[in-house]
């Protein structure tokens, strides 16, 4: 299942998904792969972690875990 709710999206493990202009992102269950255009470091999220990018990115995130959900917080 692949499911977008405006601000919560739940991914199967190894699906990918590009989101643009995200100023953050919390992992409320499971872990994900997260990259973003102007971050030269890349991330694992965990379930209970939170994490506040520079300017109005654009990210590539992937689902290490089934079931991976995510609560995005998208620039003003």
């Amino acid at each position: 299942m692949n499911e977008i709710n405006q601000n919560h999206i739940i991914l199967k493990r190894g699906q990918v998904l590009r989101i643009s202009r995200i100023q953050a992102l919390r992992c409320i269950k499971g872990s994900a792969w997260i990259t973003a255009a102007e971050d030269p470091v890349d991330y694992v999220l965990s379930a209970g972690s939170t994490i506040k990018l520079r300017g109005k990115s654009d990210v590539l995130l992937e689902a290490l875990s089934d079931g991976l959900e995510i609560d995005l917080k998208p620039c003003a």
